[in-house]
């Protein structure tokens, strides 16, 4: 059960937490994060280089999204991801909300994401939030959001 206790923090962990993080969680993921990437190196890079919004439920963290907005036109989410029992309850909606807010407030025009192809559940999640697949490849699609004002 899920309290009322929930919210996102835009702050930077240490890349441990970060790795830890996809260790915990690596089951939420549509195909395994660890025969995708290195994922010691990702966390490396996303410490650096992105934006952390984290999702708290009950003091624990529950999901995690990081984001690039050091492109002076859109930002570019590179992962993001919540705990099977967090989800299916609107907080999806709610972290993307925060983060396309954040990036208005940076200054951003648009955001845009890389999604896996066979991930028909995560297609439809995006579209619903107002994306659309401006790209496509055989393993995965490109989706945006022009972002209002």
């Amino acid at each position: 059960m899920i309290s009322n206790d929930i919210y996102i923090a835009n702050r930077r962990l240490p890349a441990f937490e970060i790795y830890n993080y996809f260790v915990k969680y690596r089951d939420v993921f549509y195909s395994d994060i660890f025969s995708r990437v290195n994922v010691e190196h990702f966390s490396q890079k996303l410490y650096k280089n992105a934006e952390q919004f984290w999702l708290y439920c009950d003091h624990q963290i529950k999901g995690f999204a990081g984001v690039y907005m050091n492109n002076h036109k859109y930002g570019f989410i590179s992962t993001i991801s919540i705990s099977k029992e967090c989800q299916g309850k609107g907080l999806g909606n709610l972290f993307l909300k925060v983060i396309e807010e954040k990036a208005t407030y940076n200054g951003l025009k648009e955001i845009r994401l890389e999604v896996d192809a066979r991930n028909i559940r995560a297609i439809s999640f995006y579209k619903k939030n107002g994306y659309v697949v401006y790209e496509k490849y055989p393993k995965s699609w490109m989706m945006k959001k022009i972002l209002s004002d």
